[in-house]
């Protein structure tokens, strides 16, 4: 996040993103707050992207930081997405899940982007990270090729008809 704010102080005009910032690495509460901080220093050109990362990545051995399981990663994915969405998009936060909670939490600045910047969900899970895409995203992101993808596309389309969300507005 240091590396996104400073592209953003030296720049005008690209859209930042992470792809992807990987949950185990910050608190939510945290995540969102670098995430809004970085909306300002941007003027309004980020998007937050999220995903579960990997447990093969080296950083969590490096960085003395518990590397959960793919399951645990999962598991914590929806509620992660949940805070950091509610936290960029509303003054105070109280949140009561399994693995996070928030009492009355604030979220300052506010967002220049209303009602917060694009959320990015990457990952390809057809059973619960696609469910968080068709609940929160304005962008998803996964991999395969043209018959994995459409196969991949036709299940957020289910997923996102479920919540009654069109799923032609997720890019």
């Amino acid at each position: 996040w240091t590396h996104v704010a400073a592209v953003a102080q030296a720049t005008t005009r690209i859209r930042l993103t992470t792809l992807v910032a990987q949950i185990p690495l910050r608190n939510p509460a945290h995540f969102a707050q670098q995430a809004l901080t970085v909306d300002h220093i941007s003027g309004g050109r980020l998007d937050v992207g999220l995903g579960t990362g990997l447990v093969i990545d080296p950083s969590y051995r490096m960085m003395g930081i518990e590397n959960w399981s793919t399951m645990e990663r999962v598991a914590r994915f929806g509620e992660y997405v949940e805070i950091v969405d509610r936290l960029m998009s509303q003054e105070e936060t109280t949140f009561k899940g399994r693995f996070y909670q928030l009492n009355d939490a604030p979220a300052s600045p506010r967002p220049i982007q209303k009602p917060h910047p694009e959320l990015l969900i990457g990952g390809g899970g057809e059973k619960v990270t696609l469910k968080i895409a068709a609940k929160h995203a304005d962008h998803w992101n996964t991999w395969g090729g043209p018959r994995i993808l459409g196969a991949k596309n036709t299940i957020l389309d289910e997923h996102c008809a479920a919540v009654g969300r069109d799923g032609k507005t997720i890019r």
